[in-house]
């Protein structure tokens, strides 16, 4: 076992993927469990860990299938790392992760398996076997380290050009050495004139001694008004999310999510992984939540994007809101069962994506939330007795009712489906219930219906597991 510690940003989960991509062909099972301390907030993230554990040591999880609880989990996971030699990295954990509740016993592993651990935290690491892991810390680069990483960005080769020779050495020395931020900063001065460059310097001398978050949040600022707004909801809400669903919320938006998306990938902001799911470095994560945070510090209901639960449950509750909220996520499963009504909406007027989980809704909404553009309402009961009434959907794009429960079999509560037409996306993955579809707008705007483990009467007597791409029919 090994230990990589470090600050944020300063290159340990780059070491460990170069590491585990150097000698995984040594082992018969290899698994990289990335961002877990981000994972384990996530709802079901330690199952969802455990399930991504299992598939790579069994490869094929049709012949297991997927686990719904930790402890189910960590008796499969011991079922079957006995019979093979296993490389695993376990990326960014921290003081939550506990070891032995998650994955099980190191004495249960196959002789030979090895593991590689990255934390901020040293002392994190210090609570495993310390007669079985080695700790390193992942100190900064050198200087000459330093200059050939940013000019890898900024020149597209290993040195500066004569010209910007100073320049790139005065802002390499501002770099202190972190691999992150010479390379958002080298993306950024890609192909720039020179005297952008001295106005670069001259900001990032400004803020040198503000800390990390404060040198990169100089990318951020010369981002176009668009890709300022894409980024902020992908570090608010979308990390590890498909790209598909936020896009076309964004199109709708005017905020150009093509050009955009590939602006920030470009300068180093976002990633997009192997299955399409949007990827950011923590800093960068931490740098963009900061950012809605200082918008108005003392009262959340004045932020732009709110994402903290008890916030977001506090601020529907109480009927707080204002119109600069543009989205919010709330999960109401350890709330007492108790609806919102129209009048907790009344202070959102410029909401335009609502995520809630176990969320019920109940009164006559009247025209209110008018500008949602996509609704995200997961494991809900939905029963058209007790349902709101006049939901206008005439800007909605995505409804997106995943897991939810349909008392009366079908979609009665969303009468206003047909008035949708601009309704792209519809989501009833996992709903139960269901006996029939809605009457879909005329409109012919509907591209997606996602029907996965759908099961209904009038649907069928099995299980649907579909996804209908509507535009190409």
């Amino acid at each position: 076992m090994v230990g990589l510690h470090g600050f944020g940003g300063i290159g340990k989960t780059t070491i460990a993927r170069a590491v585990y991509n150097q000698i995984s062909s040594q082992f018969d099972r290899c698994s990289f469990l990335e961002n877990i301390r981000e994972t384990q907030e996530q709802k079901n993230g330690t199952i969802s860990l455990q399930n991504k554990l299992i598939s790579n040591i069994v490869l094929r999880m049709d012949t297991v299938g997927s686990i719904n609880e930790v402890v189910e989990g960590k008796k499969l996971i011991k079922d079957r790392v006995s019979l093979f030699k296993v490389l695993i990295v376990l990326d960014d954990v921290d003081e939550k992760f506990i070891f032995e509740d998650i994955i099980g016993n190191l004495g249960d592993f196959a002789s030979g398996s090895r593991f590689i651990i990255t934390s901020r935290d040293v002392n994190v690491l210090c609570t495993f076997n310390k007669s079985r892991c080695k700790l390193y810390e992942v100190g900064e680069m050198n200087a000459q380290f330093s200059l050939e990483l940013f000019c890898k960005h900024a020149f597209k080769k290993n040195c500066p050009s004569q010209e910007y020779e100073t320049l790139s050495q005065d802002i390499v020395s501002i770099a202190g050495g972190l691999p992150l931020f010479l390379e958002v900063v080298g993306r950024l001065l890609y192909g720039q004139a020179k005297e952008i460059w001295e106005d670069r310097l001259e900001q990032l001398r400004k803020v040198s001694v503000r800390g990390v978050s404060e040198r990169l949040k100089i990318s951020y600022n010369a981002l176009e008004y668009e890709a300022q707004q894409i980024f902020l909801d992908i570090a608010c809400f979308y990390v590890n999310m498909n790209k598909e669903k936020p896009t076309y919320m964004w199109s709708d938006l005017k905020l150009f999510p093509i050009t955009n998306i590939n602006v920030l990938v470009q300068r180093s902001m976002i990633k997009i992984g192997d299955d399409n799911q949007f990827q950011i470095h923590d800093q960068l994560r931490d740098m963009g939540r900061a950012i809605v945070h200082e918008e108005n510090i003392e009262e959340p209901w004045m932020r732009s994007r709110i994402w903290d639960t008890e916030e977001s449950v506090d601020l529907l509750r109480n009927k707080k809101g204002s119109k600069q909220v543009k989205a919010l996520y709330a999960d109401f499963s350890l709330e007492p069962q108790k609806p919102l009504e129209a009048e907790h909406f009344l202070n959102l007027p410029e909401l335009r994506y609502l995520e809630a989980e176990r969320l019920d809704f109940a009164g006559d909404f009247n025209n209110l939330v008018s500008n949602l553009r996509w609704l995200r309402l997961q494991s809900c009961v939905c029963d058209s007795s007790d349902q709101f009434n006049n939901f206008r959907m005439a800007n909605m794009v995505i409804l997106d009712l995943q897991d939810s429960i349909f008392v009366e079999g079908d979609l009665g509560c969303w009468s206003q489906i047909k008035m949708a037409n601009k309704l792209k996306v519809v989501d009833l993955s996992g709903c139960s219930g269901l006996t029939k579809l809605p009457d879909f707008p005329q409109s012919g705007c509907l591209e997606l219906l996602h029907l996965s483990n759908v099961v209904g009467g009038s649907l069928g007597s099995i299980t649907l597991s579909m996804e209908l791409d509507i535009k190409n029919l």
